[in-house]
């Protein structure tokens, strides 16, 4: 029994549960406690479980002739310890989709929440054979969520307030309060300049690449930005710097910084003194983070090496980071992050494809399934990506604008935690983003929090495409 309360409160929930163990303890830990903010207390006790008179009773499997509570059915599931092949039948419940069904009538559902939950939260598919993409990442299409039509959708939150509107028709006095709504924009930065702090080789062959494109408008651009005539495109810096601060929004930049000669690592040398300034100047405008190279979930040390490179121009910890190209591996990428010193991870979600990848909105412990235990990290999803918008889901603004504000929705309906991925590299309308500054000036006024929207709604600039 992981805790024994004395006194209960209508805001404190007493779980049986048969079968105890880290899964178990997990998911009920998610779900009430990250989730509906409630004390959850477990117990394998019926005599404990019964005599909790005022308790919130919730009884997980079979415990015949007990006393009155809210029943939810056992699959088996979470009793495992190991990690097999897994194929659920996915089925729909209260205008919600579900899996795991069981048939047991004495239950208050056909299915076993908590093992949905822990199956889509631990990214359970993950850890079994998949046909990765061209950069070996598991590819959303390949995920539940994606083939049963839920990855727009944060199931475990809804499904958690589902389960309290029910709980409470039998516990009319259960409280669980909201979280309120959160928004953090983040930016990551690749390439901190388009034209500047590169060596002459790479100006030649940008120059060379320019010509064969017949592209003279950005060669055009390229040569005044060097004769200091007109600031580089990707400089947006200052930008979004004061966007961000017109909208009180705390946003985090991810430094690409590397020195990988790889051409999946196109950031300016770690050596470079301009860009160790404006690292330095960034940093104070805003938390700073790693963002770990394209080769590092096959070789996790430079996860460490290129920490702590940072680390030293920051002159500070860091303690947040985000994949190079979203590409990790489970577990192992976590584990090395979490050897690393780092404690927030913004990588959970796919650049293929908008939506909720662990089908949550909101911070969430990360659990390594192999070793059956809930690690130091948290996860920190993010639910869209200007690539993903632009690269990979071919939408034009007006259609990004709608895309987002569905997003937006969907998590202020849960009070979760909206995210959003952007490069200061997409606005530069010569590489490709006409009119994606407008983008994301309607995503900031779509994803801040109320209070911040309504100062801001005399300032905004009109959209005529919208």
């Amino acid at each position: 029994m992981l805790k024994i309360l004395q006194k209960y409160t209508m805001q404190e929930v007493l779980l049986y549960t048969p079968h105890q163990g880290s899964r178990i303890a997990y998911v009920a830990r998610l779900i009430f406690s990250e989730i509906l903010q409630c004390t959850c207390t477990l117990t394998s006790s019926s005599a404990v479980f019964a005599s909790a008179t005022t308790a919130i009773r919730i009884q997980y499997g079979e415990l015949p002739g007990g006393p009155p509570a809210w029943v939810i059915p056992a699959s088996g599931f979470l009793e495992e310890r190991h990690i097999r092949p897994v194929k659920p039948q996915v089925f729909s419940h209260l205008d919600l989709p579900c899996f795991f069904g069981v048939a047991q009538t004495s239950a208050d559902l056909p299915f076993d929440l908590f093992a949905m939950c822990f199956f889509l939260a631990v990214r359970y598919e993950e850890y079994l054979p998949f046909e990765p993409d061209h950069h070996g990442r598991f590819p959303a299409k390949a995920s539940i969520a994606y083939q049963c039509g839920f990855l727009d959708i944060p199931l475990i939150d809804r499904w958690a307030y589902r389960l309290a509107d029910l709980i409470r028709e039998r516990f009319p006095g259960f409280v669980a309060p909201k979280r309120e709504y959160a928004f953090t924009p983040t930016i990551d930065i690749d390439l901190a300049w388009a034209y500047l702090g590169k060596p002459l080789w790479k100006n030649l062959a940008g120059i060379a690449g320019d010509c064969l494109r017949q592209n003279w408008y950005r060669l055009g651009i390229r040569f005044r930005v060097w004769r200091g005539k007109q600031p580089d495109s990707f400089d947006q810096f200052d930008f979004l710097d004061t966007l961000h601060r017109e909208y009180q929004l705390q946003s985090s930049y991810f430094f690409l910084f590397s020195d990988s000669t790889s051409r999946k690592d196109p950031n300016v040398r770690p050596q470079h003194p301009g860009f160790r300034q404006l690292i330095r100047k960034l940093a104070q405008q805003a938390h700073p983070g790693l963002h770990p190279s394209y080769h590092t979930p096959e070789k996790t040390h430079r996860i460490t090496r290129e920490k702590a490179a940072l680390e030293q121009v920051i002159g500070a910890e860091l303690v947040r980071s985000r994949q190079h190209f979203i590409r990790f591996r489970l577990p192992e990428t976590y584990r090395a992050l979490q050897r690393a010193g780092i404690r927030e991870d913004y990588s959970m979600g796919y650049p293929d494809a908008s939506g909720y990848r662990a089908s949550l909105a909101r911070p969430f412990p990360w659990f390594d399934l192999e070793n059956n235990a809930v690690g130091s990290l948290t996860l920190v999803p993010f639910q869209v990506m200007d690539v993903t918008l632009k690269q990979y889901l071919q939408l034009h603004p007006a259609q990004a604008i709608a895309h987002i504000a569905q997003l937006v929705q969907r998590t202020k309906e849960v009070n979760g935690h909206f995210v959003s991925i952007w490069h200061n590299s997409s606005f530069a309308p010569e590489w490709g983003w006409q009119d994606w500054e407008k983008v994301y000036r309607s995503l900031l006024q779509l994803a801040s929090p109320p209070q911040q929207k309504k100062q801001q709604q005399e300032k905004l600039p009109s959209f005529p495409f919208l």
